[in-house]
């Protein structure tokens, strides 16, 4: 990473655009969680998060000291929960109770990994169905799974708590979102895939500095060109990759025709799931592996709101919704300073099937069946129904408020992980490194979807091709 950064221009250890301020926070907008009628009895909305605060305290997210035992205890007594459940998870909230106390070190470890979370929360922990319903969601964002389809040691490693005699939570960047990831460009990775492309191809856009890039305009015409020492070919889809000896030739389309190239060196970098078709040469073993890596499907929705004003009513600007399709929802940087002004709603939605014993391979493909099989119609009414639900006592109104909605559905989305609830090592677990001329790359050769491990991956794609 720092080697290809200071390539680019960029220093590794420092973003190049400055985190703006919340300007929402700084108007005394907090946190809030909505129960539904649905999975604890009554529409409930409740003013606070301390359970979000405590998980952002202990992976150091935003620096904050996690809440304190009273507005914990003021908001689980107004919360619709049973007692006992109550009780429970302020219990579990205080880290002081050590639930498996006497339990060797090596047996300990091996809990932690090969149980689920939701189970730790009910015999461990004592919590019932509407307690473990409360923390259900709180890992969809970083693992496309609900507390049902991770592991306790998982579960630790994004801040969720597990009691006394635990490991510290140890942010992994390698996550889908994970506290320790950093938005390095307003746009993602667009803007590096951007900054890569100029440094192959100077000619494509004059940049004065890197951060340029963001709004720098393109020259595709320069991608693909004649005797130039670098050709990027848009719009080609690669169908089939033949090795032969030292040669390897591959063939794609291309504005309605196949064509076919010969190479010495060919990195195939996409999604490892399709690599098998693309090479069936492969051996069996390398195929079965490259197949069973199924990414997992969530939804990103934008909300373009013609104002704010039922939220800064609420006095809210992010919510958590623990049993509803979108989990979690917070407001982007309004255009403007007043809550009369556009602000967009950003909306997270993974189909993880909760609670089902399922493996995450079995979730990922059950969930992706359930989004292919959604129509936009559908989604875009649940959106409406959810937000005028959640946000009918501020005054919203969907019918009045909703200007747009673009729902970004990623029915293969973050890269396959290692499952440990499955008996799969993490630490032994790798992904085919490619045969002969021919290597593979990309972040699902890593069980990551994250920008560090592709360029692990290219990087080591690139060492493994013969001279």
């Amino acid at each position: 990473m720092r080697d290809l950064f200071a390539g680019l221009g960029l220093d590794a250890g420092r973003a190049p655009l400055a985190e703006p301020a919340d300007p929402y926070a700084a108007l005394g907008m907090g946190r809030a969680v909505f129960f539904d009628a649905d999975h604890f009895g009554r529409d409930q909305w409740l003013a606070g998060d301390p359970f979000g605060e405590l998980v952002d305290a202990r992976t150091g997210r935003q620096g904050d000291a996690a809440p304190d035992a009273a507005a914990l205890r003021r908001f689980l007594d107004a919360a619709p929960l049973p007692p006992q459940d109550r009780t429970a998870l302020a219990r579990l909230a205080d880290g002081s109770t050590d639930y498996l106390a006497g339990m060797p070190a090596a047996e300990r470890a091996a809990y932690l990994r090969s149980t689920r979370y939701a189970s730790f929360l009910r015999d461990k922990a004592g919590i019932g169905l509407a307690g473990q319903r409360f923390l259900r969601s709180r890992s969809n964002d970083a693992f496309a799974l609900d507390a049902d389809g991770i592991s306790v040691a998982d579960a630790i490693g994004i801040g969720l708590p597990a009691g006394a005699g635990m490991p510290a939570p140890v942010p992994d960047p390698r996550l889908g979102k994970s506290p320790a990831s950093r938005l390095w460009f307003p746009d993602g990775n667009a803007s590096l895939a951007r900054l890569l492309v100029q440094k192959l191809i100077p000619g494509v856009a004059k940049l004065a500095r890197p951060t340029d890039i963001i709004n720098a305009p393109f020259d595709y015409g320069r991608l693909d060109q004649d005797g130039a020492a670098v050709r990027l070919r848009l719009e080609a889809t690669a169908i089939a990759v033949d090795p032969d000896g030292p040669i390897t030739r591959v063939t794609y389309g291309w504005r309605g025709n196949l064509h076919r190239i010969e190479a010495r060196h060919v990195v195939l970098a996409g999604w490892n799931m399709m690599v098998p078709y693309l090479m069936p040469s492969l051996p069996a073993a390398q195929r079965d592996t490259l197949r069973a890596e199924v990414k997992a499907p969530l939804i990103y929705t934008k909300v373009a709101l013609d104002h704010w004003r039922a939220f800064a009513a609420l006095k809210t600007r992010r919510i958590h919704a623990p049993a509803m399709a979108y989990t979690d929802l917070w407001l982007e940087p309004p255009a403007g300073s007043t809550p009369g002004d556009p602000a967009v709603l950003h909306m997270l939605y993974v189909p993880t099937v909760p609670d089902s014993g399922m493996s995450a391979r079995e979730r990922f493909r059950a969930g992706r069946a359930l989004l292919l099989g959604t129509p936009f119609s559908e989604l875009e009414r649940g959106i409406r129904t959810q937000l005028d639900r959640m946000l009918g006592q501020g005054g919203f109104a969907a019918k009045d408020v909703i200007r747009a909605i673009t729902v970004n559905r990623w029915a293969h989305g973050y890269s396959y992980r290692p499952d440990t609830l499955a008996g799969e090592d993490s630490a032994a677990w790798t992904s085919p490194a490619g045969v002969g001329n021919v290597s593979l790359a990309g972040s699902d050769s890593a069980g990551s979807p994250s920008l560090t491990a592709a360029i692990a991956q290219g990087r080591r794609a690139v060492d493994r091709l013969p001279g």
